[in-house]
C-alpha cells in the first residue's frame, strides 16, 4: 500500500471532443474512468484518493466504488484548455485546507488505462528512493526512433532531424517516450515549477502494451482489441 504522504489524483472532466463522454463510456464492460478508481483502490485508503472533476456521472462512479467526493471541480478549470498543473494545485490546497498535507502525488490518467497496481507502487517507490528526483515519469520505449524516422522539411529537400549517421536499427540511441500513464511528483517541486520545466525528471519504464492513450475512436477499437485478445496490460 501507498504511504499516508501521498495522494492519488485521478482528473476526468466531463467534456471530451475527440470521444464525446469518453471517460463514462464502456470499455471492455465498465466505465473508462473505473479502470482507474479500481487500481487507485488496490494501493491506497479511500481518503488518500481525489476524484477531480466535474461530471455527475463520474462522481456517481465513485461513490458506487465507496471512494468520497472532496469537491466538484470549478468550471474554471473543466476546460480543454485548463492546465494539468492548475488542477493538481486546485487539489492540493483543498486538502490543506482542510488540514491534510501530502509530500507526493500520484496522477492516474484516465486515458491511458492500461497498468498494473506494481506499477502504481513502483513509481512512487522510485521517486522516494531519489530525493534529488522532483518527478518520476512512465515512459515505454519510443516505436518510432526519431534518429531514423523524423526529418525537417527544408528548401532541398528532406534533411535528418539530428546529425549523424545511422544506417542501421540497432546502432540507434534508445529512445523513449511518455505513455501518459502514470505521475509521480514532488508535491514541493509542483509548487515550484510548471510540469514541463521540472529539473530532474526521473522515467519509470513501463511494457509497449501500456501506451495506449484514448484520444480518437480508433484508438478506442485498438483497446477494445487488446481487451479482447487478452494482450492489455492490466
Amino acid at each position: 500500500m501507498l504511504s499516508p504522504e501521498t495522494l492519488v489524483i485521478i482528473p476526468a472532466r466531463a467534456g471530451s471532443k475527440g470521444i464525446p463522454g469518453k471517460n463514462w463510456r464502456n470499455l471492455g464492460g465498465k466505465p473508462l474512468i473505473q479502470y482507474s478508481m479500481e487500481q487507485a483502490l488496490e494501493v491506497a485508503q479511500p481518503h488518500q484518493i481525489c476524484i477531480s472533476t466535474d461530471s455527475p456521472e463520474i462522481q456517481s462512479t465513485a461513490q458506487n466504488l465507496g471512494l468520497p467526493i472532496p469537491f466538484t471541480r470549478p468550471e474554471a478549470l473543466s476546460s480543454d484548455t485548463a492546465g494539468s498543473r492548475e488542477v493538481l494545485l486546485h487539489a492540493l490546497d483543498h486538502y490543506e485546507q482542510e488540514g491534510q498535507i501530502f509530500e507526493n502525488i500520484l496522477l492516474l490518467q484516465a486515458t491511458s488505462p492500461f497498468r498494473r497496481s506494481t506499477d502504481l507502487i513502483g513509481i512512487v517507490e522510485q521517486l522516494k528512493a531519489n530525493p534529488e528526483a522532483d518527478a518520476v515519469f512512465s515512459v515505454v520505449e519510443s516505436r518510432s526512433n526519431p534518429y531514423y524516422t523524423h526529418f525537417r522539411l527544408e528548401q532541398n529537400g528532406l534533411q535528418p532531424l539530428f546529425e549523424g549517421q545511422y544506417t542501421r536499427r540497432q546502432d540507434l540511441p534508445q529512445v523513449w517516450e511518455l505513455n501518459g500513464s502514470l505521475y509521480a511528483i514532488r508535491v514541493s517541486s509542483l509548487r515550484a515549477y510548471s510540469l514541463g520545466d521540472l529539473p530532474q525528471r526521473m522515467a519509470y519504464k513501463m511494457p509497449s502494451n501500456s501506451l495506449v492513450d484514448l484520444d480518437t475512436e480508433l484508438d478506442w477499437l485498438w483497446a477494445e482489441f487488446l481487451l479482447q485478445q487478452g494482450k492489455a496490460y492490466l
